[in-house]
């Protein structure tokens, strides 16, 4: 069985309105993926999700490629072995 992983990540950079969360959720609903996306105070965009550490990598290299109007200018990266899913499914929260 493969090891599940969870990845928390923080996207810097003009990444609040310009669409990155719901690029993010669809790219998260091809992967098969959980948990959610939120815009944060700071304009920052924060993402957890769960996964095995193949889909969680294929799924970073496609958001790392932007959705063509967003900038990433910085990424933080938290990646941590987990037991068990926390999420239901992958969610936009608000």
């Amino acid at each position: 069985m493969d090891k599940i992983y969870r990845y928390e990540l923080i996207f810097f950079g003009v990444v609040q309105g310009v669409g990155m969360r719901y690029f993010i959720k669809n790219l998260a609903d091809i992967h098969g993926l959980v948990g959610w996306v939120k815009n944060q105070a700071d304009g920052s965009v924060e993402v957890i999700a769960e996964g095995t550490k193949e889909v969680l990598d294929t799924f970073c290299e496609k958001f790392k490629k932007g959705n063509g109007i967003a900038k990433i200018e910085n990424i933080s990266t938290n990646k941590i072995l987990i037991n068990k899913y926390s999420f239901a499914y992958f969610e936009i929260e608000p």
